[in-house]
């Protein structure tokens, strides 16, 4: 894998950004142990570099996308 460093410090692997745990907290206003818990539930898939934890931009964007949508869904159901 070819690993380089971007000015944010963010790790980029394959041209995809890698993401800390603080970054992902503040990305999303969550702390550290609800970001745990989506790691439990399979709702947030990190990779793992030696024993750092790191999480993909994209995995971070489906995740938004896809609360959005259950929010949606959610939403027609009540109204309906």
């Amino acid at each position: 894998m070819d690993f380089l460093s971007d000015l944010m410090g963010e790790a980029v692997v394959n041209e995809e950004r890698l993401l800390k745990l603080p970054q992902v907290s503040e990305r999303l206003s969550l702390s550290r142990t609800a970001i745990y818990r989506l790691m439990a539930k399979g709702d947030l898939q990190p990779v793992r570099i030696g024993g750092a934890l790191r999480f993909p931009a994209s995995a971070i964007d489906r995740l938004i996308e896809d609360l959005k949508e259950e929010n949606k869904e959610a939403n027609h159901a009540r109204a309906a």
